[in-house]
Parts: C-alpha cells; structure tokens; sequence
C-alpha cells in the first residue's frame, strides 16, 4: 500500500456523533476536526464496535461539533496493525500517543501504580509495540484482569452460599 496516497478527506465519513451508524467492517479511521486536522489514528477489525466505547469519545466530543470519523476499508485485518503505524507516522496526528485529560472522562477515575523500573519496562516495550501509550495499556490490562476475576468470584460467593 503507497501510504503516501492516502488522503483521509475522500474516504466515507460520518459526523461523530453519527458514529452509531459505522459499518462494522475492518478499517483503519481516522478523526478529523472541522478544520480537516487529523486529530486521531486507530485500527479495528469492526469499525461499527469500536466506536461504541472508543476511549477518546469523549474527549472528541468536548471538541464540539465537526469532528468526524473517515475510514480506510481493510480487507486483511492483519495488515491492519502495520498499515495504521505506518499512517500515524505519516500523517502524525495530534492526539496519538498523548494522555488523556481525565476531565475529558467523566466516567473515568486515574488510579496511580507502583512498578519496579524492570517491570515498567517491559509494559513500555509492550506499549511500543502496540503503538499505545503506557496508561492505556496499563488501563487494559486491569480491565482484562478483572473480567477473569469476576467470574471466580461470583462462583466462590455462589459455593459460599450453598455451603451454609
């Protein structure tokens, strides 16, 4: 794929707050401001999902109105992680990368996590590799590790009862 010509103003679009009708496809997308900026760059295997809880919504919701949502169809999902590093290196977008404001997350709260200097590490050679920021992979990471838990506990609450 020639990167170069990528242009995300004659991809489809849909306005953000039109997100709900994405087509669920794999795609890499870009946010674009009223100003045509590329704000943001991600990559999904279902375009339609990702943006019912893209951890930047409402940061981009807080820009205003004229934010919108392109998309470049992938036909093979696996390329899509190589084509999106390649795009955000390309276009460097403005928000890629970058924390996000928590007041910019309503629903969101910021928890601070001690790690050895090894283990901080090996989470940032992981985020590298992702091209994700530290927090978010971080973030992930304990979302994951308390959907596991969840169900151990239900079940233990569950035998705890059956016992007495």
């Amino acid at each position: 794929m020639n990167i170069e010509a990528v242009s995300p103003l004659t991809l489809p679009s849909l306005s953000l707050r039109e997100r709900r009708s994405l087509p669920e496809c794999a795609a890499v997308y870009f946010v674009l401001n009223s100003n045509d900026e590329i704000l943001y760059i991600g990559g999904t295997v279902n375009l339609f999902q990702r943006w019912l809880t893209h951890h930047r919504c409402d940061q981009l919701t807080n820009m205003g109105d004229g934010i919108r949502i392109t998309w470049l169809e992938c036909s093979e999902p696996g390329l899509l992680p190589e084509i999106e590093t390649a795009l955000i290196k390309h276009f460097q977008p403005t928000l890629n990368r970058t924390p996000i404001p928590v007041s910019a997350m309503p629903s969101k709260v910021t928890v601070t996590v001690v790690l050895t200097k090894e283990e901080k590490d090996r989470l940032q050679k992981l985020a590298d590799v992702e091209d994700r920021s530290l927090s978010y992979l971080a973030g992930k990471f304990i979302r994951e590790a308390l959907h596991r838990a969840e169900p151990k506990q239900t079940e233990e609450a569950n035998n705890k009862e059956d016992a007495a």
